[in-house]
């Protein structure tokens, strides 16, 4: 017979299990003729009477404290993460940042707010989770980029131009997230990465492409701030209602070409004089390339149905 004070006193804290595997076998155990208060001779059975002596002799060998699964590395776990993100995506294109708040959330994802900030962080960790993981989610959708000439970064422009048609509400959000004075420092600069990482990384896939000439960290920057201003300015057009849906999927790949232009090869440039003599005339540069129908598409939207505006 094993005393309840032998099981808890004979073994040294160093070679215990960890306190979640300790906790799991103190809820398996029964006490039979305990003392007043839990003492005296009580008898414990169970599976700490199996195993009295949880010491490192008993662990699987090789194996550390540290070395157990962390709880929130379990399937459920992941699950509950996918939930949380995916209700985060859809208050995101329905309300902005201006109408997140995380009682609703919480309400939605149907977890404790302590929940959502174990998982995520704070609000503004969340809803930058929120912005990446659907834009990752596009990207998924689109076939492999290698930028091997111009023509190549035209047809993506025109591809992801598809891809965010589908997105409209979304999209909006998005948009009045970026030109927000008042928007928190790390989602804006999520933000103002996404449109280089649509091609991996622009200015890296065209400088190994030889579109355009090695830049200084200054010109790199000056590319990038306006390739990402012209790509959510248009965006906010189209959103807006000031461009159609088709006016907008004509004009996207023209983005890519001006905020490469003043740096392109000599090679490169001539073609792209010839691109844009091509849109000056006939209003594109290129017919829009149809784009994979996503599964976050709003089903509301003309595209999303095979129209346009």
């Amino acid at each position: 017979m094993i005393h309840a004070r032998d099981v808890f006193l004979s073994a040294k804290p160093t070679e215990c299990y960890p306190p979640c595997y300790l906790r799991s076998d103190i809820r398996r155990l029964t006490v039979r003729g305990a003392g007043p208060r839990g003492r005296g001779n009580g008898i414990l059975t169970g599976t700490a009477a199996r195993d009295p002596h949880p010491t490192s002799a008993n662990r699987p060998a090789g194996r550390t404290r540290t070395d157990f699964p962390r709880r929130y590395d379990s399937v459920a776990m992941q699950s509950r993460r996918a939930r949380i993100i995916q209700q985060a995506q859809q208050m995101l294109a329905e309300n902005g940042v201006e109408g997140f708040t995380i009682n609703e959330l919480s309400r939605r994802a149907g977890v404790a707010q302590q929940t959502l900030y174990n998982n995520l962080g704070h609000k503004e960790a969340i809803i930058g989770a929120a912005i990446t993981e659907q834009h990752n989610l596009m990207l998924a959708a689109l076939p492999p980029f290698n930028g091997e000439n111009l023509a190549a970064f035209i047809d993506r422009a025109s591809l992801i131009s598809g891809c965010i048609a589908q997105l409209r509400s979304y999209a909006s959000a998005m948009v009045g997230v970026f030109f927000s004075p008042s928007v928190d420092p790390g989602i804006q600069a999520r933000l103002r990465a996404l449109p280089s990482q649509s091609y991996g990384n622009l200015i890296e896939t065209a400088r190994a492409a030889d579109i355009i000439r090695p830049l200084s960290d200054k010109e790199a920057d000056l590319l990038t701030t306006h390739f990402e201003h012209l790509s959510y300015g248009l965006v906010s057009d189209w959103t807006a209602g000031r461009l159609t849906t088709e006016e907008y999927r004509d004009e996207a790949p023209t983005i890519t070409l001006y905020a490469l232009y003043p740096y392109l090869e000599p090679h490169a440039r001539s073609e792209a004089d010839r691109l844009i003599a091509t849109f000056i005339q006939a209003g594109r540069i290129v017919p829009p390339i149809k784009a994979p129908v996503l599964e976050m598409a709003d089903p509301t939207d003309d595209v999303a149905q095979g129209k346009t505006r």
